[in-house]
């Protein structure tokens, strides 16, 4: 059974954290997801808070971790050790920065390394552009963790899409995560934007985020012939169609045709899709860049514009 080597840089929240949190579906992080993979080997973290990895170390005490992912690139520039896949879960300032010096140093890598980005891929579209323009091998291949394209619900959402006419609108109804205060909400609003990307329908989607005390994440979408849902972030699957009204003559009514539950792990699903792709059983994966790329532009024209507008 063949093995792939994977590094890891940034050890906080979805790195590393959210793993340990006993509420989540797990694995619900990409050390959690990577151990869990018995075609994956987890060699080496790095994190620049000694707290995250003394962490690190006193639950993992066999994996190399290092200060400073340059530290990491140097030995695989070196031949010292060989790499498949390089994870970055670092706050989405540093991307930049960490993505140009990874493609600047592995260039000239000999075999398939795949790059993985927690979104969003850069703070904005241009700089995102500037990341794509700098790969010059065929052999590297960056992916943003946009987590709904690998998404059970998600996807039989898109497909249902197809089945309710010409889509006339759609919405998004979201609240305030702790963390993310600011106007832009760029770590939830990328999502929506890629969403709104893939299903086609960045002109006719309506935001909304909310100031309550609990979380929400809905999202509704109307065409000619029916009606979606997704609901309780991502966990029920609504479907409806119309049908000849029962309370008023020449009219119609939309009547539910199904609903379905899910509580599913997204990371389980991205890291077998990565192990078949370099396995070359798959031709491509799920997203790539020119998604990641898009999303920023869809952000910043309707996601971010939006949202100010609607207050």
């Amino acid at each position: 059974m063949k093995k792939y080597n994977v590094i890891v840089i940034g050890l906080g929240l979805i790195g590393m954290q959210y793993g340990l949190d006993q509420k989540r579906k797990q694995p619900a992080s990409h050390i959690a997801a990577i151990l869990e993979n018995k075609n994956l080997e987890l060699i080496g973290v790095c994190d620049t808070e000694k707290n995250a990895r003394d962490i690190f170390r006193e639950k993992y005490e066999k994996i190399s971790v290092f200060d400073n992912y340059s530290d990491i690139t140097n030995k695989i520039k070196q031949k010292e050790i060989s790499c498949d896949i390089i994870v970055i879960s670092t706050p989405d300032s540093t991307h930049a920065t960490i993505l140009n010096s990874l493609i600047e140093d592995l260039n000239k890598i000999e075999k398939p390394l795949i790059i993985f980005c927690e979104k969003p891929l850069t703070p904005d579209s241009n700089s995102a552009r500037q990341v794509k323009s700098l790969i010059k091998s065929p052999n590297i291949t960056i992916i943003v963790n946009h987590t709904r394209r690998w998404s059970e619900i998600w996807n039989e959402a898109y497909k249902l899409s197809k089945d309710i006419g010409i889509i006339k609108k759609a919405a998004f109804y979201f609240s305030t995560t702790p963390e993310n205060k600011e106007v832009n909400q760029i770590r939830d609003g990328i999502h929506i934007a890629d969403i709104m990307n893939w299903f086609n329908i960045l002109e006719k989607t309506t935001i909304n985020r909310l100031d309550l005390p609990y979380f929400i994440y809905d999202f509704y979408i109307w065409g000619t012939k029916g009606k979606i849902e997704v609901l309780s972030n991502g966990q029920t699957l609504n479907f409806f169609k119309p049908e000849n009204s029962s309370r008023y003559e020449g009219f119609q009514d939309l009547k539910l045709i199904s609903t379905k539950k899910y509580n599913e792990s997204f990371f389980a699903k991205i890291y077998t899709e990565f192990v078949e792709f370099l396995n070359g059983n798959i031709s491509s994966l799920s997203t790539n860049i020119d998604d990641a790329i898009s999303a920023l532009s869809a952000f910043e024209k309707y996601v971010f514009e939006l949202e100010k507008s609607n207050k």
